[in-house]
């Protein structure tokens, strides 16, 4: 990320997820398989905060040293956040769930990272735990049409007061399925600019045959699939998501 505040994206991915439903579903959907809970690429605490609140003993790991400091922030402390790489990682102990959400496998650019990630996840099992995948189906139609649109959105900072203008832009390569993301961000209180950065990213969007390949190929089985975190239905083009629950 360039620009003076790289503490801007960790506060703007809040709000980008202001609406987001998954925490409140996570809360209750965990409390079948236990209160162990390791969330990989925690963030901000978005899942996490309210897992811990809930009773949860739930850990996050985060590479993210700004993302870490404001779950800390939030959680006044209270959460459990380890600093480490998602694809690697050993904890000297292990959990009911291992959860991978909101499109945490997309960072891994490269298989033998997420063939890494998926066995790190594996090791960290109890007996009959689950590894949970949560992520979003490619929608193909939408992607094709925005290619390398930028696109303009307003968004209002309620702590701050204030107004975030998010220029996106994504630009894909469909034979390589791969996404790079630039976004510029800036914050105004009125007219005056207070805040401004910059960020590029690049992700890797996964099919469902070959998400699964990989899954069972790192020594995984699938024991149970939806194409929806909010209810049971089947992953195909209209579901929007792949949720896979997947057992050692």
């Amino acid at each position: 990320m360039s620009g003076k505040h790289r503490e801007f994206f960790a506060e703007f991915y809040d709000i980008l997820h202001e609406g987001n439903y998954s925490h409140k579903i996570y809360v209750e959907k965990l409390r079948e398989y236990g209160e162990d809970i390791l969330e990989l690429g925690s963030g901000t605490g978005r899942i996490l905060i309210p897992l811990i609140e809930n009773d949860y003993n739930a850990v996050g790991i985060e590479k993210c040293e700004d993302m870490i400091a404001l779950c800390n922030k939030k959680s006044k402390g209270k959460a459990e956040v380890i600093k480490g790489d998602g694809k690697i990682f050993s904890l000297d102990r292990k959990f009911n769930v291992v959860l991978a959400s909101c499109n945490f496998i997309n960072k891994f650019n490269k298989i033998e990272d997420l063939v890494s990630m998926f066995k790190c996840a594996k090791e960290h099992l109890k007996d009959n735990g689950v590894f949970i995948i949560d992520c979003s189906l490619p929608y193909m139609e939408l992607m094709v049409n925005s290619n390398g649109l930028e696109e303009t959105f307003e968004f209002y900072n309620k702590e701050n007061s204030t107004k975030i203008v998010d220029k996106f832009k994504a630009t894909y390569d469909f034979t390589h399925s791969k996404e790079v993301n630039e976004r510029i961000l800036e914050e105004y209180k009125g007219e005056e600019l207070l805040r401004r950065a910059e960020v590029k990213e690049e992700i890797t969007y996964y099919m469902p045959r070959e998400l699964k390949a990989i899954i069972e190929l790192s020594g995984l089985k699938i024991i149970k699939e939806s194409g929806s975190l909010k209810k049971d239905i089947p992953i195909e083009g209209n579901a929007g998501e792949m949720i896979l629950y997947c057992t050692a």
